[in-house]
């Protein structure tokens, strides 16, 4: 097979996409990594006192949507909108 052969656009085959075992394996610790950190933040604000979350503007029920991606202000805005 010659270089003209993966030049050809009417080629289906483009060796660029495919994705190497490594960059898979190296993106799936990575969200080993991230997973285990959000665990251990969440096991973190779980063991303060519920002074010290209203310090720091959180409520008991809050920690894990603040740990795992929603925002104070879409919480406080989704609870003000049930009332």
């Amino acid at each position: 097979m010659t270089t003209s052969t993966y030049a050809n656009p009417s080629n289906s085959y483009a060796p660029e996409s495919r994705i190497s075992l490594a960059g898979s394996f190296s993106r799936f610790l990575a969200y080993l990594k991230h997973r285990e950190k959000q665990y251990q933040d969440v096991r973190h604000l779980s063991e303060m006192t519920d002074d010290q979350l209203r310090d720091i503007g959180l409520h008991r029920g809050d920690i894990r949507d603040a740990v795992y991606g929603r925002s104070l202000d879409q919480i406080r805005n989704q609870f003000i909108m049930r009332r």
